[in-house]
């Protein structure tokens, strides 16, 4: 599927806060261009960024998926209505 395929190709610009499973999991609304790339990522849950933990992870999240290494992302140019805005979540336990 198209999500498993962005999975992959993030995948190895993510550091998963040091490899913890017990991190937290970030979630995160990116802006997409229809060459498949992302042009701006904000937090879902911008009121968690105090807690310092929370807002390690969810900074290496948001460099992951910045990352020039791993754009464009493997999306239909087709479906770009449906994948324009993602919500994009980080979960340790999936990486």
């Amino acid at each position: 599927s198209e999500v498993e395929g962005v999975r992959q190709k993030i995948r190895p610009c993510w550091n998963s806060f040091g490899g913890a499973k017990d991190a937290p999991v970030v979630s995160l609304v990116v802006q997409m261009d229809q060459a498949g790339t992302p042009t701006d990522v904000e937090f879902k849950e911008p009121g968690r960024l105090g807690d310092p933990v929370y807002r390690a992870a969810a900074e290496s999240a948001r460099r992951a998926l910045m990352n020039p290494r791993c754009q464009p992302w493997p999306l239909s140019p087709d479906k770009y209505n449906s994948w324009r805005t993602i919500t994009f979540n980080f979960d340790p336990r999936d990486y």
